[in-house]
């Protein structure tokens, strides 16, 4: 049995982690850092635009000093842009020279003083991790509390769900052995969650098998195997901000073809690590069930979108994904007088992903879409507010 997380930036912040792109602007605003680098004074204009740093890199790729060809050149990008923004942003570039000739140099110093300010954000939050005594069971709890989100018929699929996937594992293996291989495909550069998988106590999630089979079976060898692979490196490695693929920036752009290839992050990657994307691709494609956790589905990783999207039209009814979205503006109560308000909320969040995939046919999209189930502000997923509440408190004492 094969469970997949794909981890996003929601998990670090989720621990207090101060790592999106809109703290670490207000950082080298307060601090005054890279004031003559490019992006820095782009960013200074309009900081909420930039929210999305790797698609603005996109449009930057449009710059000319033709408002024209500028138009021209985002109208072709591969994604929606509308008339309005494409002014705003011709307002922002337009008085701002050297941006094709300084592009690549300030952005390795921009992604190096990025670097340097998520060490000391992790180094912050990994000191909390190593008071807290309990980092053992957040993994495990989490495995444990997959379902515990969904309610009434789904909840049930679920469960029989979990039975019928240790069933079929145990009919087709004369050691009567389940086999559970839990993969972590982790889309953020630090390395908390490494830390919680080094101190997680294996010997609860076999208990939490063993319990899921005593209906079905007397008993059987459970094998648990943790992996984690680093989607786009490490801290240590080095970062890699930039697009999915060529249809994602203008070619014409770049004076160097190895500038262009730079900033598109599966070749760069794979440049250092061995198929390191089609590593990924093939763990996604090979699951049965795939947790998102705190992704916002950025266009820049539209590969793995649509990586998903294949398993979900290929997998058929055994492939399962789960979309854990928090939005303070939703509610995840599901008594009688939420009821509607709360299956309104889940389609919209089902959208967000369905959006950025097409499908070859309305009946393979309707299948993917049956397979599909939000969870909206879940507390049982990596629930670590209170994991960490001793730690809080203790440091309180101080």
């Amino acid at each position: 049995m094969n469970i997949t997380f794909l981890i996003g930036n929601g998990f670090d912040v989720s621990l207090g982690m101060e790592s999106s792109y809109s703290s670490f602007y207000k950082y080298i605003q307060e601090n005054e850092l890279l004031p003559n680098n490019i992006f820095t004074k782009l960013i200074n204009k309009d900081i909420d635009k930039w929210s999305d740093f790797e698609r603005m890199l996109r449009i930057l790729t449009a710059y000319s000093d033709w408002e024209s060809t500028i138009k021209e050149s985002l109208k072709k990008l591969a994604f929606d842009i509308s008339d309005s923004e494409i002014e705003e942003i011709i307002t922002m570039i337009s008085d701002e020279g050297e941006i094709q000739e300084r592009f690549v140099s300030d952005l390795d110093k921009f992604q190096e003083e990025f670097r340097l300010y998520l060490l000391e954000k992790q180094k912050s939050v990994l000191e909390n991790l190593s008071l807290e005594t309990d980092c053992s069971s957040i993994i495990a709890d989490t495995i444990e509390e997959i379902y515990a989100d969904f309610h009434g018929f789904e909840k049930h699929y679920f469960q029989k769900n979990i039975e019928d996937s240790i069933k079929f594992s145990n009919k087709n293996n004369i050691f009567n052995t389940l086999e559970v291989n839990i993969n972590f495909l982790n889309f953020n550069y630090t390395d908390t969650l490494s830390y919680l998988i080094e101190n997680t106590d294996i010997s609860t999630i076999v208990k939490f098998f063993d319990e899921c089979i005593e209906s079905q079976y007397q008993t059987a060898n459970i094998r648990i195997s943790i992996q984690e692979e680093h989607v786009h490196a490490t801290l240590e490695d080095g970062m890699y901000l930039g697009v999915n693929s060529e249809n994602q920036c203008i070619n014409e752009f770049f004076n160097d073809v190895s500038d262009m290839e730079e900033l598109i992050k599966p070749l760069t990657k794979d440049y250092f690590f061995d198929d390191s994307t089609k590593n990924t691709q093939e763990i996604i494609l090979s699951t049965d069930l795939l947790i998102v956790f705190g992704m916002s589905f950025g266009e820049t990783d539209q590969i793995y979108w649509d990586t998903i999207k294949d398993t979900l039209q290929s997998r058929s009814e055994t492939f399962q994904l789960i979309l854990n979205i928090y939005n303070k503006n939703y509610t995840n109560n599901f008594i009688s007088a939420h009821q509607r308000s709360y299956r309104r909320n889940q389609n919209i969040l089902k959208n967000l992903f369905f959006e950025k995939v097409e499908f070859s046919s309305d009946n393979k999209k309707q299948s993917a879409m049956r397979r599909t189930h939000p969870i909206l502000n879940s507390n049982k997923i990596f629930n670590f507010n209170k994991k960490l509440t001793k730690v809080a408190s203790s440091n309180d004492t101080k």
